[in-house]
């Protein structure tokens, strides 16, 4: 742990240096603003634009960030039916053991969408419309849900090496779930930004998903090793209380997102 550490603090020096000489090349770059990324927001929540998010969406929250304060990744993801009830939640467990409902543990593929799906019978999975995540799903997770028949996938945070990986056609040719975003700005940033910072305390800097920021000098990823050094985030209470904390640096991560195309660069 303390070599991790140690390491983030390089890292952290690292970025601020190589932002600043970004900054000298790029005239349009802006870290604070009020313009938003695109999104649908059909999840939003009252804290920001003056909409409710739905419960099945707050409870999801809700359990990403448990689940997160437990020391995990801090994703979690729910099958619903047609009339919008939640047949099953659950969370990524790369660290944790299997529980009841969730029967995937300790175990690099034990991913919330898995273990939303693997946690139901066959009656409830006959039933399910759509399946909910609050990050983008990865490839396995996606064909995972075609193979289950799920129509239908809506998430919140971006994956962003997750999402250029996924494909159109699944298991025996037929076609994956359809997937779209859902959700106000700061909700689905705040979402994208745990993973990231889960990631940095399990893994360091080795990850994938921060050697994507760090490629593209993405402001997330500096966020993301802030919060990594810092002890009291993650520490319990609150998560709605943290997103308000880091709304104006949210804000200013979607600003620097719609004035340079950086993040839009594939994957090298």
């Amino acid at each position: 742990a303390g070599d991790n550490a140690l390491e983030l603090v390089f890292i952290a020096v690292d970025y601020s240096r190589c932002r600043r000489i970004y900054q000298c090349y790029t005239s349009n770059l802006h870290f604070l603003g009020s313009s938003s990324i695109p999104t649908n927001a059909t999840a939003s929540n009252s804290r920001y634009n003056g909409t409710v998010a739905s419960s099945e969406w707050s409870t999801l929250y809700s359990t990403a960030w448990a689940s997160f304060c437990a020391g995990e990744f801090g994703i979690s993801a729910g099958l619903v039916d047609g009339a919008g009830r939640l047949l099953s939640v659950a969370t990524s467990r790369d660290a944790s053991p299997p529980v009841v409902g969730q029967p995937l543990g300790q175990s690099p593929i034990a991913h919330a969408e898995l273990n939303a799906l693997a946690g139901v019978s066959r009656e409830s999975l006959s039933m399910t419309r759509c399946l909910l995540t609050t990050l983008t799903p990865c490839p396995m997770c996606h064909h995972a849900a075609g193979v289950a028949e799920v129509t239908e996938i809506r998430y919140a945070g971006i994956d962003h090496g997750a999402l250029s990986a996924s494909s159109q056609t699944g298991y025996g040719g037929r076609p994956l779930p359809r997937m779209s975003q859902v959700g106000d700005e700061i909700d689905v940033l705040f979402f994208e930004l745990l993973p990231l910072v889960g990631s940095l305390r399990l893994r360091g800097t080795q990850g994938s998903a921060f050697r994507w920021y760090r490629e593209r000098l993405d402001p997330m990823g500096e966020l993301g090793v802030e919060l990594a050094r810092e002890r009291t985030f993650g520490a319990g209470g609150e998560w709605t209380t943290e997103c308000r904390r880091l709304a104006p640096r949210l804000r200013g991560i979607g600003q620097w997102r719609m004035t340079t195309s950086a993040h839009l660069t594939p994957n090298a």
